[in-house]
């Protein structure tokens, strides 16, 4: 993990963020991104808590003393 970003909706999130950072198409609506959401988190769930958005760094190699 190198890092989070905390907002208070999804709408915010995926604005604020470049739709390749959750593998979206280039042609995917704003809509289309929060309702693939609503398959993990509901409006409600989403109102309560807000939402987090953790941003990873995939590693080339495991890190030295790291096993699978």
């Amino acid at each position: 993990m190198i890092g989070f970003s905390v907002f208070s909706s999804f709408r915010d999130l995926l604005s604020n963020l470049d739709k390749s950072k959750f593998g979206h198409p280039n042609n995917i609506t704003l809509e289309e991104q929060i309702e693939r959401q609503r398959v993990h988190y509901t409006e409600d769930e989403e109102k309560k808590y807000g939402v987090l958005g953790i941003h990873i760094k995939l590693l080339d190699r495991l890190p030295d003393g790291v096993n699978k």
